[in-house]
């Protein structure tokens, strides 16, 4: 449904990226990331949304260690 609005959207002038251009920027901010990422060497996992691989990431997070923050 969400691709059929954006083709409404697009075709009335508010220029939405088509589903293929959304993707590769997807992709970019994630490579822009994962090269940040790298650089602390933390490990970056894999995203099959956007066709990247990557490490499986396993650590489990106790949510009672977790501050929110609002």
């Amino acid at each position: 449904m969400r691709r059929e609005w954006d083709d409404v959207g697009r075709d009335a002038g508010f220029g939405i990226p088509a589903h293929d251009a959304k993707l590769q920027d997807w992709r970019n901010a994630m490579f822009n990331l994962k090269s940040v990422l790298d650089r602390c060497g933390v490990p970056f996992p894999g995203i099959p949304e956007v066709g990247i691989t990557g490490e499986e990431i396993v650590d489990v997070v106790d949510m009672a260690d977790i501050i929110p923050v609002f």
